[in-house]
């Protein structure tokens, strides 16, 4: 007999509504602890994993490697769910969307 999923928890990620709303509230906070540290919130860096010039508000760095936040809790997400290994996978596999996308 079929089951239908959860409708709580992501088919796609494995994680509940919940658990990915908790995530994105914590990453929010980089967001929030730059800007009162001073951040001019019209500066931008280049994101290593999507590649995008972004807010500098937010940045967070895995390794050598610096995303800008919402990469950030993309990666969050996907690690937290067993999707990706490290920030490396995260990134490979981004690079590997895109230029598929783009063919």
């Amino acid at each position: 007999m079929y089951r239908a999923p959860s409708p709580l928890v992501s088919t796609v990620t494995g994680l509940t509504r919940q658990q990915r709303q908790a995530i994105r509230e914590a990453m929010r906070t980089f967001v929030e602890e730059d800007l009162a540290r001073g951040v001019p919130p019209d500066r931008v860096e280049r994101c290593d994993a999507c590649g995008g010039e972004r807010p500098a508000a937010g940045f967070v760095a895995y390794g050598e490697a610096r995303f800008c936040n919402d990469c950030a809790t993309q990666y969050e997400i996907s690690r937290t769910a067993g999707g990706v290994r490290d920030a490396d996978d995260f990134m490979r596999r981004r690079r590997a969307r895109r230029a598929a996308r783009s063919r």
